[in-house]
C-alpha cells in the first residue's frame, strides 16, 4: 500500500474521530468519493499531498472529472460535497456548493498517483484550482 493511501486512511480516521463520528467508506472500493455522512449530510473526496506539491502548484488542484463526479452525487443525495486535502499535516476542507466553479484546463499531470504508479506516466488532464484561501476550515496539524 502507498504511502498517500495510507496518509489518506489516517486523515479518513481523523475526520471520523474528531468531527464526524458517523463517516463511513463507500461500499465500492473504485467510488467515485471516499467518505459519506448521512447524519450531516456530506459527500467527502479525501487527497493528501506530500511537501513538493506547493512547489509544483500554487493551489489545490481537482480534476474536472473528479469535481463533476462529486456535485452529481452529492446532488442526487441532498448533501454537500467537501474536498479536503491534507499538506504536510495541515488540512483544508472546500466546500465545493459554495465555490465558483473553477476555471478548466488542461496540464500534463501524473498519470496515476497511487499504486505505487505516481510519476511512472505522465498524462493530460483538465484540472481546476482552489485558492488556499477558499477553504472553509483549516486544521493546523491535524494528522
Amino acid at each position: 500500500m502507498s504511502g498517500f493511501r495510507n496518509r489518506e486512511e489516517a486523515l479518513f480516521e481523523r475526520f471520523r474521530t474528531r468531527l464526524v463520528r458517523d463517516l463511513k467508506l463507500p461500499d465500492d472500493e473504485y467510488s467515485r468519493w471516499d467518505a459519506i455522512s448521512h447524519v450531516h449530510g456530506l459527500i467527502i473526496e479525501f487527497k493528501c499531498r506530500d511537501k513538493k506539491y506547493k512547489r509544483e502548484y500554487e493551489d489545490f488542484l481537482i480534476e474536472k472529472d473528479k469535481y463533476d463526479s462529486l456535485m452529481v452525487v452529492a446532488q442526487d443525495f441532498g448533501y454537500r460535497p467537501l474536498y479536503v486535502n491534507e499538506h504536510q499535516g495541515d488540512v483544508w476542507v472546500y466546500a465545493l456548493d459554495l465555490l465558483s466553479e473553477p476555471e478548466w484546463k488542461v496540464i500534463p499531470c501524473n498519470a496515476h498517483t497511487h499504486f505505487n504508479q505516481m510519476g511512472e506516466r505522465k498524462a493530460d488532464k483538465e484540472v481546476g484550482f482552489l485558492k488556499w484561501s477558499q477553504a472553509q476550515r483549516f486544521y493546523k496539524e491535524f494528522i
